[in-house]
C-alpha cells in the first residue's frame, strides 16, 4: 500500500475508488495549472502513482504539458496513453494541440488527424476548431479551409 502525504492530509491507494479519483484528480490539476517545470514533474509523480488513471487524468496532464511549452512531452504522453490500452475523449486533441509551436504541429499533425479519423471525432465541432488552428499554425491553409468548409456545425470560434 503506497501512502502519500500532502498538505496534512493522507491519501492511500489499495483499492482504487471514487474518492481517491477526486483526490488524484485534484492534485494533478493543481500542479498542472501552476505553470513550473517543478510542479509538472510533481505532478507526473501523482500521476505514475495512480493505478487506473482516467481519460481525465491523461487529458490534464497533455494539458499540463502545453501550459508549459512542451509540446512533445504531450505527444509522448498521448502515445503511452494508446500503448497503455486507454481511450481518448473529444477533449484529448484539442487540449494536446493547444500547446504546438509550428515545428511540432509540422511533425505529428497529420499522423493525429489520422487517429482524429480512426476513432470517429472528425464531426465534433472542439476537434474540428482544433484542427483548424494546427493546420494554419503549420501553413497548410488549404487543409485548415477544407475542415472549415466541410464543418456543419460551425460556430463563432470557427469562423473568426
Amino acid at each position: 500500500m503506497v501512502v502519500h502525504h500532502h498538505q496534512e492530509k493522507v491519501y492511500t491507494h489499495g483499492r482504487y475508488n471514487l474518492e481517491s479519483h477526486m483526490c488524484y484528480s485534484g492534485l494533478l490539476l493543481s500542479y498542472t495549472l501552476q505553470g513550473r517545470i517543478c510542479h509538472m514533474n510533481y505532478a507526473r509523480h501523482v500521476f505514475d502513482t495512480i493505478p487506473e488513471p482516467t481519460v481525465f487524468a491523461w487529458n490534464v496532464m497533455m494539458k499540463g504539458y502545453s501550459r508549459m511549452n512542451s509540446p512533445k512531452a504531450g505527444v509522448l504522453m498521448y502515445v503511452e496513453m494508446l500503448m497503455k490500452g486507454f481511450k481518448t475523449d473529444r477533449y484529448t486533441f484539442p487540449l494536446l494541440w493547444k500547446g504546438f509551436t509550428r515545428d511540432v504541429a509540422l511533425e505529428f499533425g497529420t499522423e493525429l488527424h489520422a487517429h482524429v479519423l480512426k476513432l470517429g471525432f472528425e464531426s465534433n465541432v472542439y476537434v474540428q476548431n482544433a484542427l483548424i488552428h494546427m493546420y494554419c499554425l503549420c501553413g497548410k491553409i488549404d487543409m485548415a479551409r477544407q475542415i472549415f468548409d466541410i464543418n456543419t456545425n460551425r460556430d463563432d470560434v470557427a469562423q473568426s
